[in-house]
């Protein structure tokens, strides 16, 4: 069984985005410590929170093998936005590049939960096809290229001003059949 514990990946590389956030991080006095206690407590997983295929690679990077170093795995909370190309799926979602070149070393599986698309405006079923396409190129890339990754969409909450076609149970069972992939 994983117990995993959320942060976002500014705060484990030193830097907390907002007041809360450094009062938290300073409790610890430095990443070490702070995933060292989280670890003690029965912590398995740091989820990096709001890991956007834009980040830059070398901040995942070190993000990635602190979390490593203290003896935690991996879990990535993704997100469906950029714009990026490639033959590999660490084309397309660089700030993993490095989770997906040692992952074996360091872990058996990565997870990585993530919203399907949402807007201001539309229709939730183009929104909800567009998920569905999406999802079914990434896991066939993940499947041929043997990535122990799994996806997993989440349920988001319902927000009065968005169209997601996420945001119910019905609609995420109806898009995780669509996609009809052991790897989502």
């Amino acid at each position: 069984m994983k117990l995993g514990f959320s942060l976002n990946p500014q705060l484990i590389a030193g830097n907390p985005e907002n007041d809360s956030s450094a009062a938290f991080y300073a409790s610890f006095g430095d990443s070490k410590t702070l995933l060292k206690e989280l670890k003690d407590e029965g912590i398995s997983s740091i989820e990096l929170r709001n890991l956007p295929r834009t980040t830059d690679v070398e901040v995942s990077k070190r993000v990635i093998h602190t979390v490593w170093d203290a003896g935690l795995d991996v879990t990535i909370h993704g997100h469906v936005g950029g714009q990026f190309q490639g033959p590999l799926f660490a084309d397309l979602y660089p700030s993993i590049k490095e989770l997906i070149l040692h992952s074996g070393i360091f872990q058996q599986d990565i997870m990585m939960p993530i919203h399907a698309y949402a807007a201001s405006e539309g229709s939730k079923q183009e929104l909800s096809d567009k998920t569905v396409e999406l999802f079914q190129h990434w896991a066939a890339m993940v499947k041929r290229e043997q990535i122990p990754l799994r996806f997993a969409i989440e349920l988001n909450r319902k927000k009065p001003a968005a169209v997601d076609p996420g945001d119910t149970c019905a609609g995420v069972l109806q898009m995780i059949d669509q996609i009809n992939s052991p790897f989502v």
